[in-house]
């Protein structure tokens, strides 16, 4: 599962770079194929590591917390890089690169957590056979 998502996040920075990198139509759109595919299995992987993780006494709470809160961030991050085009902060190729190097940021650390989960995991095994 942490697989997918570690996958997606590079997948996304990929999308995002393609966004970056387009000189024509076809390519950006190319990379918002890829962009959004990413952004489908990171929130879908998500929801049910989420279910896998949580008490089921609070999954209603805590669906209606993640609802929230990507609405909440969609909206924003949408009106900040509508306000960063409009008032000319940015051009829109170099947001496309920000984002880039936030999915390579997201990526790095989810793939540490990846490792460190298999090493514990592994060593837990260790233990439990290790006793028998």
């Amino acid at each position: 599962m942490i697989s997918s998502i570690v996958f997606a996040i590079a997948l996304l920075g990929v999308g995002y770079l393609a966004w970056a990198l387009a000189g024509d139509f076809w390519a950006v759109q190319l990379g918002n194929l890829l962009r959004s595919s990413a952004s489908s299995i990171i929130w879908i992987k998500s929801t049910i590591l989420l279910q896998h993780v949580s008490d089921r006494q609070y999954l209603g709470r805590l669906f209606a917390l993640e609802v929230a809160f990507y609405t909440i961030s969609n909206a924003s991050s949408s009106y900040t890089v509508a306000a960063m085009l409009d008032f000319g902060f940015m051009r829109q190729k170099t947001i496309c690169a920000l984002l880039c190097g936030l999915s390579c940021v997201l990526f790095a650390l989810w793939a540490y957590i990846k490792a460190k989960r298999r090493t514990t995991t592994v060593h837990q095994y260790q233990l439990i056979y290790s006793n028998k």
